[in-house]
């Protein structure tokens, strides 16, 4: 008989008390209460334990660390502690719907898989939609050994570890922990590892708010991000998709498609762009030798161009719906 699903939502944040009173409201109105939320300080120096203390009535538990572990560091930190044996990692300027834990509660037993990822809708700092991000157009189950063949041809090179997606506790575990060494594109390699030989289902439903905002950092270890910055994450991802790529993908139907996808993908964003391009070429020397590359750059291109146009028109511009939380000062309810 298999366990009834317990999540741990993680909240990993570090002096983030301008958007964590939301997160956490976010978690405190689920139509089912949560079997575990842990925050996880990584030594903020801000007012976030005093933010983090107004929840211990939900049953919320917050953990300081004695020392900042980085991003990445404090991704191990909270794999370690959760208890559930499903668990989601929740940033701390970012939103879940109601209906998250309830959703998944109810998806997780009939739709066995090693995890779980749903429909996002990006937002800005003030809670305004900019694009709704749906992978596929129905619910489905990919079976283990083709999450990667069904995820590219839709734009999605990768799945992240953020509130919309949900890992089984123990699978994780097995492919962690995640490498420091590898920055703030830890994530990504754990991805690749985890879509060789596990199952994904995916929820064709919103549950998940990913804030887009212009205090984003890279490492929260840093307060600010440089030029250099920007160019050795984008340097650190590549170069991890070309290690997969030469070392588990070599004989795959889909290995140009990998780096074409991640590559084009990566360079989608304005800032820096031509910078990642030329990065690209750099990594990938044989980059738009072939008529795929061509391809699948102008459908990436084309993609980007259709949102940014259609956004003014489609009415996400409004409030998103359900989406109620105060923006007062940080530390008050």
């Amino acid at each position: 008989m298999s366990l009834k699903p317990t999540i741990s939502i993680c909240i990993p944040t570090f002096n983030r008390a301008d958007y964590l009173e939301q997160t956490l409201q976010s978690v405190a109105h689920q139509t089912i209460k949560p079997f575990e939320v842990l925050i996880v300080d990584n030594d903020s120096t801000d007012n976030t334990p005093q933010i983090a203390a107004q929840y211990k009535k939900f049953g919320f538990t917050y953990l300081r660390n004695p020392k900042n572990l980085g991003m990445v560091g404090n991704y191990n930190r909270c794999l370690a502690l959760a208890q559930g044996n499903y668990l989601s990692f929740l940033h701390s300027d970012d939103l879940i719907s109601p209906t998250w834990q309830e959703t998944w509660l109810k998806t997780i037993p009939n739709q066995p898989a090693d995890f779980y990822t749903c429909s996002i809708c990006v937002i800005n700092q003030h809670n305004q939609p900019l694009f709704i991000y749906h992978t596929f157009n129905h619910d489905c189950l990919i079976p283990a050994g083709q999450v990667l063949a069904q995820l590219l041809p839709h734009h999605c090179p990768i799945i992240a570890p953020t509130g919309a997606t949900v890992f089984k506790t123990k699978v994780l575990r097995k492919i962690a922990p995640f490498k420091t060494k590898l920055g703030t594109e830890a994530d990504v390699d754990i991805f690749f590892r985890l879509s060789l030989n596990h199952s994904l289902f995916y929820k064709r439903q919103i549950l998940f708010y990913h804030r887009s905002h212009p205090e984003q950092t890279f490492d929260i270890q840093k307060q600010t991000k440089s030029t250099a910055d920007r160019l050795e994450k984008i340097a650190n991802y590549f170069t991890i998709v070309k290690n997969f790529h030469q070392i588990r993908l070599r004989r795959q139907p889909y290995q140009r498609l990998f780096i074409l996808m991640n590559v084009f993908m990566a360079c989608c964003s304005p800032n820096l762009y031509l910078h990642k391009l030329k990065l690209a070429k750099k990594i990938f020397p044989d980059l738009f030798t072939q008529t795929l590359d061509w391809k699948v750059f102008l459908s990436v291109q084309t993609l980007f161009i259709v949102r940014a146009l259609l956004r003014p028109i489609t009415g996400l511009r409004q409030n998103t719906p359900g989406l109620t939380f105060r923006q007062s000062p940080a530390g008050k309810l």
